[in-house]
């Protein structure tokens, strides 16, 4: 009887994969999971390249930093690079936008205060807020901050075409806007 049963079922299936089944007639079934796998797989992938891309980033950065003779915490060049490129900063702009904790900007600015890098004057339209400003001092940090960190982008985008950067920096930015969503799951 099974036997007639077997002949007659055209859609026979079997476990290959734990909770995935095949159609030994169709075989459209394990190809769609197949290629599911292979997409999980890649995304593992660019998860791995991009921790050791930022990782390997970071260290050629800081090494780069250290070996020119300054001696900033990387924490505070990006809170120097932030003041430099706004308008009318203030820390609650750099805790908003850079998505850091109140006490830490805070922290960080007296830091960079007290080593004459910023200076703080009373905001015009709020009394309760103040502009965060470059010294002297500050900007010529900050140049040669940016000159060191061309070399670093130099290094990093060695052996790439134009295009494949501009298409490097599209993805990241998308990959960015998706992981800054609010409606992560």
């Amino acid at each position: 009887m099974e036997g007639t049963q077997w002949k007659n079922d055209k859609t026979k299936k079997a476990n290959t994969l734990p909770c995935v089944t095949v159609d030994f007639i169709n075989s459209k079934t394990y190809i769609d999971n197949h290629s599911h796998l292979k997409e999980i797989q890649m995304k593992e992938n660019i998860s791995e390249i991009l921790h050791h891309l930022i990782h390997e980033y970071k260290i050629k950065t800081k090494n780069l930093i250290l070996n020119s003779g300054i001696s900033i915490p990387i924490s505070h060049i990006r809170l120097l690079k932030f003041i430099n490129n706004t308008e009318h900063c203030t820390a609650s702009s750099i805790t908003r936008t850079l998505s850091l904790d109140k006490s830490q900007v805070a922290r960080s600015l007296k830091d960079l205060e007290r080593e004459g890098y910023i200076t703080k004057h009373r905001h015009p339209d709020n009394h309760r807020s103040q502009l965060l400003e470059l010294t002297e001092n500050g900007a010529i940090l900050i140049r040669d901050l940016i000159q060191l960190n061309q070399k670093t982008t130099e290094k990093m985008t060695n052996e790439l075409t134009e295009q494949e950067i501009k298409d490097f920096i599209h993805i990241a930015e998308i990959m960015t806007r998706n992981l800054s969503s609010h409606n992560l799951y």
